[in-house]
């Protein structure tokens, strides 16, 4: 991944991580369960490392990759659309 498609991803994970609190802070039902959250954080920790390494902050043994497991990455796509769909919060501003 590029730079730019990094911090896409980035922000995407953010989105529906902010979403999922959201949602449950109104008293709708989660989006993610705390595991699910606790395996999106992972990610974002490893797109954060590689950030660091682009910008020479680490080195190259130092970098994290991670990916989801596929249930949850088709959660965060349905989610992305979901938020779209319904143009929640700032979603156009982000976009």
């Amino acid at each position: 991944m590029n730079i730019e498609q990094i911090s896409q991803r980035l922000q995407d994970l953010h989105t529906v991580l902010w979403y999922c609190s959201d949602m449950q802070k109104e008293g709708r039902i989660y989006v993610f369960r705390v595991g699910e959250r606790i395996l999106i954080n992972q990610e974002r920790a490893a797109l954060f490392s590689q950030l660091s390494r682009y910008y020479g902050e680490n080195r190259p043994e130092d970098v994290r990759t991670y990916e989801l497991p596929t249930h949850i990455e088709a959660k965060v796509k349905f989610t992305l659309e979901r938020i779209e769909t319904t143009r929640w919060g700032t979603f156009q501003e982000i976009k």
